[in-house]
């Protein structure tokens, strides 16, 4: 962790910050037009840190805002915000460490045919997080940068051609261990689009590169290291029909290529779809539509990345292929009451077997608005399905919402339930069901409270291991410019282990190889409190606290997290003094890993400048 930056940069920061007064009497000429501001601040900081060092003395900081255009803007516009040793201590900052970067971004040729775009960003020690579904995650500290460029075409009567083309990599260190991580990611954007005789035309390109070097510390294997490169591309077709319809079209190829040290994986998948909707009448709707994916395994290793994954190992000899057909009729039989009828048929070839699935039943939708009454929604669908063997069950939908202000509250619910939902893969079904409600009351003159409540739970209907669930709550109170808040939530299930975390599956668990699997367990809590005990004075502090369990095939880990903010504002004619403590532990519980804890403090002057 690095909580200061070599004198060379102090020197630099100062002539800055002595020179940045002196901009507001530029002569920068009759086509230029700039505003700039920002804060500029000194104080003393000091850092305590096991394992570590130790180191305090002078802090030189700031960040400002820059905003302008050249000759006009929609000639060209730009903005920029360079910070400098901005911490959760010394500004509203979300960064453990001092964090120094810029952000850049400019706009060109905006009223024109041909517009375009450029931005940059570089982040030095800035905070991260490690991802866990359902949870605040593990914190990091790292490095970053990027940059994107675009460009387009729109010329009347013509094909439009947009092309774009970003960059990023960085590199990140997981406070409590010296697992490392590194990535890099590259992305080239095409697409068109084109009205030809009623026809509205639409293609696209796109290629992407990702390359990763990250530790396995919770599958149990000391580094993982992935390459992989894709290519999408496609193009589809509507037209308006008779009756107020439409139809629509489209073809879709996808390939990637992911090396691993342990192997690769590479597939092809083209998706075909054809869609119609007809409006005969004003209150009846009609569809029906067919899509078809050539190859079922690879379309489910492209939601897993997707998703933020990597790319999982799925079961031996899973070759698949898919053909949907569906149809629908809904009618509006009264305001705010809709029902709607559905047919849905599967085939699928799963391995060496073929599957044929139909789906068939209903759905009401009722919406009330009354006064008196409230907001009321409720949905109720049934479906039965059936296959080749025979009836395989009832699938059940439901939700309602609901809010009213009675006596003075203000109150929100919601409940949702499904049974035996159809997955992508014709031989699993999902049930999940989930809940939630809200409530804020005015208690007196500049008084309120507020709290919510939800959780959610869902698995594989022919697998019990494979469930998730989630429940949180929270909770806030003010009074005259003093606040409290708190909040608690915990999570369990099934998850993947990503370079940027654990990711939920998106897809059945039951045909990833299990030593692809990682069971977690995380719950999580906070409080907060604010205040101004004298006039002017700002007063603020946090504890937040999260566990995690996971479980792997390769190993087992206990992670704990601990974190206190304290800040402190006052104003002193045109500056602030601000002072901050934050006390930061992690342990990520496996043998060899050794906990961090940091303590840092700030207390230092600061002034906002408008510059020009």
């Amino acid at each position: 962790m690095a909580y200061g930056l070599p004198n060379a940069r102090y020197g630099l920061a100062a002539l800055l910050l002595w020179a940045l007064p002196l901009l507001g009497q530029l002569e920068v000429g009759d086509s230029t037009s700039m505003t700039m501001n920002g804060t500029a601040s000194v104080g003393y900081t000091g850092a305590y840190a096991e394992p570590g060092t130790s180191s305090h003395g002078v802090s030189l900081g700031g960040d400002g805002y820059l905003n302008g255009y050249y000759y006009d803007p929609k000639f060209m516009s730009f903005a920029a915000h360079p910070y400098y040793n901005r911490s959760q201590n010394n500004s509203t900052f979300q960064s453990i460490s001092d964090s120094t970067g810029v952000n850049f971004s400019t706009n060109f040729f905006t009223g024109s045919r041909f517009p375009g775009f450029f931005s940059f960003n570089k982040a030095y020690d800035s905070s991260g997080t490690f991802g866990m579904p359902g949870a605040s995650g593990l914190t990091t500290h790292g490095n970053a940068q990027g940059f994107s460029l675009g460009w387009s075409e729109l010329l009347p009567d013509m094909p439009s051609l947009s092309a774009s083309y970003s960059q990023g990599n960085g590199s990140s260190t997981l406070y409590g261990s010296d697992a490392k991580s590194e990535s890099s990611d590259r992305v080239f954007d095409l697409h068109s689009d084109y009205l030809l005789v009623g026809f509205r035309l639409r293609g696209f390109f796109q290629h992407q590169n990702t390359d990763a070097t990250f530790p396995g510390f919770l599958v149990g294997s000391a580094l993982n290291k992935s390459d992989s490169s894709s290519n999408s591309y496609g193009f589809s077709a509507d037209h308006k029909m008779p009756l107020n319809g439409d139809v629509y079209g489209g073809w879709h190829r996808s390939s990637f290529n992911y090396d691993y040290v342990t192997g690769q994986t590479n597939a092809t998948t083209d998706s075909t779809n054809l869609n119609v909707t007809l409006l005969p009448v004003r209150k009846l709707s009609l569809t029906m539509g067919v899509n078809h994916i050539s190859n079922l395994s690879g379309a489910l290793v492209q939601e897993v990345v997707s998703a933020g994954g990597a790319p999982p190992q799925l079961l031996p000899n899973f070759t698949s292929a898919s053909t949907q057909y569906n149809g629908s009729a809904g009618y509006t039989i009264l305001p705010g009451l809709y029902v709607q009828g559905q047919v849905t048929h599967w085939q699928q070839t799963l391995g060496t077997k073929d599957y044929a699935n139909t789906l068939f039943g209903g759905t009401v939708n009722y919406n009330m608005v009354r006064n008196f009454l409230g907001n009321f929604t409720f949905i109720l669908g049934v479906m039965d399905n059936s296959n080749q063997d025979g009836h395989l069950g009832t699938t059940l939908i439901s939700n309602v919402n609901f809010s009213r202000i009675i006596r003075g509250w203000d109150l929100g619910s919601h409940f949702s339930y499904s049974q035996n939902l159809q997955t992508l893969i014709a031989v699993y079904t999902t049930s999940s069901y989930g809940y939630g409600a809200t409530a804020r009351r005015r208690l007196a003159n500049r008084t309120y409270w507020s709290g919510s409540f939800s959780g959610m739970h869902s698995g594989l209907n022919q697998y019990a291991g494979f469930s998730s669930r989630s429940e949180s709550f929270s909770s806030s109170f003010t009074h005259r410019g003093y606040g409290v808040s708190g909040s608690y939530s915990q999570s369990d299930g099934t998850s993947l282990f990503s370079p940027t975390g654990l990711v939920a599956t998106p897809v059945p668990a039951a045909i990833i190889a299990p030593n692809s699997l990682v069971l977690y367990n995380a719950k999580g809590w906070s409080v907060g409190g604010s205040g101004s005990p004298m006039r002017k004075l700002q007063l603020s502090g946090t504890f937040s606290r999260s566990m995690s369990d996971t479980l792997s095939p390769g190993t087992s880990a206990h992670i704990l997290s601990d974190m206190i903010n304290m800040q402190a504002r006052y104003p002193i004619r045109k500056l602030y003094f601000t002072a901050g403590y934050t006390r930061f532990k992690q342990d990520i519980g496996l043998a060899g890993a050794t906990p961090t804890n940091v303590t840092t403090y700030y207390f230092g002057l600061s002034r906002w400048f408008n510059f020009f």
